[in-house]
């Protein structure tokens, strides 16, 4: 079954003439989820890359969809814990067949994952629309990739090597617009030490000032701290009361020191 939908997605694709314009539609970067500071944080969690696409058609339907993306580092000590993809929407609200390829996986170098769709008699993707696409996310831990870049970009998608649309009911192919690629620096820790230079103080001091932005921030609006895991005194993975609280009893009552940063 899943070889006959692979097919037919294909065939599909495959038996349209290739038109070179974009035909005003396009894929871009809607934003970037999990970003410190517009870098990628080793050990701070996924980084998750939202796609959103536009038909610029007018007046015909998209048919079909054959696209295909990467991820890559800079160099060869860029590494990545894997790498995630899915669609932002239920592809049956528009496709009759869908799928992904991939990812690949290899974890260093580059992995790609491509997305294909086709609909024979289903509302494809209406004239105009202009929205959610799909999701690439991708996690890094390993220290040794800071000081390089982490890039999104197209990749070629066989068995044609590009991307393609297809559209109307006659039928045409287009190849949509790519505002990419997109690469983001990879940094280590914000943290240094232990946690509760609040204040981002160069000298790394933690004294009654830490305390004073912390209380700040939470009851006054007061400026967000420059690093969350400073701010997380107690280790716990969030910044909020029981951290105040862990800074208060420390600082006048004795309690422990704030824990190791990461």
């Amino acid at each position: 079954m899943k070889t006959t939908i692979v097919c037919t997605a294909v065939l599909l694709l495959l038996t349209v003439p290739a038109i070179a314009q974009s035909n005003g539609s396009s894929v871009t970067l809607d934003q970037a989820d999990g970003l410190v500071n517009g870098n990628i944080q080793v050990g701070s969690g996924s980084v998750t890359f939202n796609l959103s696409c536009m038909n610029g058609d007018g007046a015909n339907k998209v048919r079909g969809i054959h696209n295909g993306f990467r991820i890559y580092g800079s160099d060869s000590s860029v590494t990545w814990d894997g790498m995630l993809a899915g669609w932002h929407f239920n592809p049956w609200e528009l496709w009759d067949t869908y799928g992904i390829w991939g990812p690949t996986n290899h974890l260093v170098g580059a992995d790609t994952v491509g997305f294909y769709s086709s609909v024979l008699v289903g509302p494809g993707m209406p004239p105009g629309y202009a929205g959610p696409f799909i999701w690439i996310s991708v996690a890094l831990s390993d220290s040794a990739s800071v000081g390089g870049t982490l890039c999104l970009d197209s990749s070629w998608f066989p068995p044609d090597g590009s991307w393609i649309w297809a559209y109307g009911s006659t039928i045409g192919s287009f190849a949509p617009s790519w505002d990419g690629p997109h690469c983001w620096p990879i940094v280590g820790s914000c943290c240094q030490g232990i946690r509760g230079n609040v204040n981002g103080d160069l000298a790394e001091q933690i004294d009654i000032a830490d305390l004073v932005y912390l209380v700040d921030w939470m009851f006054s609006g007061g400026p967000a701290p420059l690093c969350d895991e400073e701010a997380d005194l107690n280790g716990d993975d969030g910044v909020d009361i029981g951290d105040l609280v862990y800074f208060v009893d420390f600082m006048f009552d004795g309690g422990p020191a704030p824990s190791v940063c990461p």
